[in-house]
């Protein structure tokens, strides 16, 4: 804890080695004063780290925290808080992942045995990291660091580690070297291609795969490339997700889409909304048939945002005829 570090600052043996005598040239201070004043700071701007915490994972098997609103903006501030963050979420879910047999023996003796039954269990099962959003911090040697050596012990500890950004230039080429499966969703643009296909030692003709079929989700499913290696080699694969159009829709991130699901969220309740959104356009999106509509000679005039509420009102009437037989009812994916 920051407040912990504080009062460690005042022992007699730091005293002694970086005291009154000392004095920094540029701010006149001891190091001892300018250490206790970045610590004040620090502690004034992450509360959370200054403190002991009652928060507890428990017996949880499935946890995820979202860490949006801390990171920063891209200045070098920002982005330290940032990598804060990151470091933070890491710690928080991952503290008892890596756990081993030789950790339960610095436990004191009284509490030694149950510790060794947590390791045990803990080894016993496959488990996994996953780190979305990557790109916030691409930039973040620290965080790069840790994900590295995340991914190479992971294997001793049973511990999967998954990786997900926009941005090529956030998996670094040891990252690369030891993923062990790597997921294209989209082909991108021509000019990164080449730099797709040697960051992950590809075949031309599985990039040329990827950029045919890997245009975004359809609703024949969504195209991706899996490349896995194996013991005898690279094995490339085009593959389709098919997830089913409710969860197409509650997962759907594309603007339109998220308007659209909102406003049907405030005037009927979600399952009942994503099961209309599910039967009038069982693709998952709305993007290609509002486009449609503003291109259309029969919609002139008609602005974007009159549109999408047509297409509201459209869908409103497939919920409240959902509604009136019953059939609303029927769905038990709950997102």
């Amino acid at each position: 804890m920051l407040s912990d570090l504080v009062a460690i600052a005042q022992f007699p043996q730091v005293q002694h080695l970086y005291g009154e005598r000392m004095r920094l040239e540029d701010t006149a201070e001891s190091p001892i004063q300018l250490f206790n004043r970045v610590i004040s700071a620090s502690t004034r701007e992450w509360p959370m780290l200054a403190y002991p915490t009652r928060f507890d994972l428990g017996n949880a098997r499935v946890a995820s925290l979202d860490v949006a609103a801390l990171c920063g903006d891209m200045t070098a501030v920002g982005q330290r808080q940032t990598a804060i963050a990151y470091m933070l979420a890491r710690h928080v879910l991952g503290r008892d992942l890596f756990l081993d047999a030789q950790t339960a023996t610095l436990a004191p003796p009284r509490y030694r045995s149950h510790h060794q039954n947590v390791v045990e269990k803990l080894l016993a099962y496959p488990k996994k990291f996953c780190a979305d959003e990557k790109h916030r911090c691409g930039s973040s040697s620290a965080i790069n660091a840790q994900f590295v050596r995340d991914m190479r012990e992971g294997r001793k500890a049973n511990v999967q580690v998954a990786l997900a950004s926009q941005i090529l230039e956030d998996f670094s080429d040891e990252m690369a070297e030891l993923a062990t499966t790597v997921y294209i969703m989209e082909y991108g643009s021509d000019e990164t291609a080449e730099d797709v296909r040697a960051k992950f030692s590809l075949s031309p003709s599985a990039l040329a795969q990827l950029r045919i079929h890997g245009t975004g989700p359809t609703a024949a499913g969504a195209p991706f490339l899996c490349a896995l290696r194996t013991k005898r080699g690279l094995i490339s694969q085009l593959l389709y997700l098919t997830t089913g159009p409710i969860e197409l829709w509650a997962l759907s991130t594309t603007a339109e889409d998220r308007v659209l699901r909102q406003r049907l969220y405030q005037r009927f309740n979600p399952r009942l909304a994503r099961a209309a959104l599910a039967q009038a356009y069982p693709g998952g999106s709305i993007k290609a048939e509002l486009q449609r509509r503003l291109d259309s000679q029969a919609h002139a005039g008609l602005d974007r945002e009159a549109l999408l509420a047509a297409i509201e009102d459209e869908v409103a009437d497939v919920a409240t005829q959902l509604r009136a037989t019953g059939s609303g009812n029927d769905l038990h994916w709950v997102a």
